[in-house]
């Protein structure tokens, strides 16, 4: 190394060796930033999936709770449809037999 090396100073010189040696001097992903926002951005629509997903089930979970709630509500008003209509049938035969005597 020149004395006019930024690495001239031994400290510096052993710090670029060990970063070296760890892989992180060259070619990371750390310096480069545009990779690091590519995954960041890929990253941040993922989730936004993934949260989407989540509020669609939500939101077919209460349809589903509505849905079993309907018709458990319209099987009782069939039921009273049959009960009323039965009555009916009692009320009009009845009336029939009082107006034929």
């Amino acid at each position: 190394l020149t004395d006019q090396s930024p690495y001239a100073y031994s400290g510096y010189l052993s710090i670029r060796v060990s970063l070296e040696d760890w892989g992180l001097a060259k070619n990371t992903a750390l310096q480069n930033p545009t990779r690091v926002h590519q995954a960041q951005d890929r990253l941040d629509r993922a989730v936004a999936r993934l949260e989407t997903v989540i509020k669609v089930r939500a939101v077919s979970s209460a349809a589903g709770d509505e849905l079993r709630q309907l018709r458990a509500q319209n099987l009782n008003f069939k039921q009273f449809n049959d009960e009323v209509g039965d009555g009916l049938d009692t009320v009009i035969t009845n009336l029939k037999t009082a107006l034929e005597n």
